[in-house]
């Protein structure tokens, strides 16, 4: 069975100096069949030295609607990067928001 697998990362998303705690990841997606994303964050106090490496949030084929938990260190500033995965390239997941 071939994977295919693609991967978007967000720009540096600045959480201000109060560094406000980030808990959990909500979005607005789709589901194709045999699909999944894996949503991962690393995180930086100044959007030059980032943590050593991403941090996986949750690997899912369908979402709740209070979101996922977030485990990487909370400083300044946050990226999120989504991976998807499907084996049939017929159908892909979707992230709207």
């Amino acid at each position: 069975m071939d994977i295919d697998e693609t991967w978007t990362k967000s720009l540096a998303i600045d959480m201000g100096a109060g560094l406000i705690a980030w808990r959990k990841i909500k979005f607005k997606a789709g589901f194709g069949e045999n699909t999944t994303v894996t949503f991962q964050t690393r995180s930086s106090p100044d959007n030059i030295d980032w943590s050593d490496s991403w941090t996986t949030a949750i690997e899912i084929d369908e979402y709740p609607e209070d979101g996922y938990s977030v485990s990487s260190p909370v400083q300044r500033y946050i990226q999120v990067k989504l991976n998807f995965t499907t084996s049939n390239t017929a159908f892909s997941a979707i992230v709207q928001s």
